[in-house]
Formats: structure tokens, C-alpha cells, sequence
């Protein structure tokens, strides 16, 4: 488990890293949804807007790679997705051949 704002393109870059070695990795935004952009001037709007896609573009890379990414809302925010990690870390393995 991970906890993270995700602001760091190098933080999902390990998270991925984890993934792909095969870790059950689950990572908890803790970024907080309602967070304010700058309202600066054009520039600022638009640069806010850049950076919300660039986020949300980070986090479903992540989702590509098969790690859940669940928003930190509070104590009992992670149980579902706790729940089914450990079922699927669980769950038994192919063997190759």
C-alpha cells in the first residue's frame, strides 16, 4: 500500500515498478478532491486544467498496470479495496511450464 498526493510522476513510476514485479500494489490518493486551482488569470486556469489531465492521465496508467487507486476519504475508505487485494493475492497461481 502506498500512500501518496501522486504529484511526483517518479512515485507512479515505483508504484508501476512494484506492479510489474508481480507485488499486489493498492495506491491511496491523498490528495484532496476539492482541492482549489490558483484562479490567477487565463495562464493559471489553463495551466490548473493541464494539470488535472496530466494527473488523471497518471493515474490511469497506473490503472493500466493494474494497480487500484482508491481515494483516501477517511478511516474505512480502503476496507472494499483491501478486501479484494487480499483475495486476489490469495487466489492460486498458474504455474508456467
Amino acid at each position: 500500500m502506498v500512500l501518496s498526493p501522486l504529484l511526483d510522476t517518479r512515485a507512479a513510476a515505483m508504484i508501476a515498478r512494484f506492479a510489474r514485479a508481480g507485488r499486489f500494489v493498492v495506491g491511496v490518493d491523498t490528495l484532496p478532491s476539492d482541492l482549489p486551482l490558483p484562479v490567477r488569470g487565463d495562464w493559471a486556469t489553463a495551466a490548473g486544467r493541464l494539470w488535472k489531465l496530466e494527473r488523471e492521465n497518471t493515474l490511469g496508467q497506473l490503472n493500466e498496470h493494474g494497480v487500484p487507486v482508491v481515494t483516501w476519504a477517511g478511516a474505512g475508505s480502503l476496507d472494499e479495496v483491501l478486501r479484494q487485494v487480499s483475495r486476489m493475492a490469495s487466489a492460486p497461481k498458474a504455474v508456467a511450464r
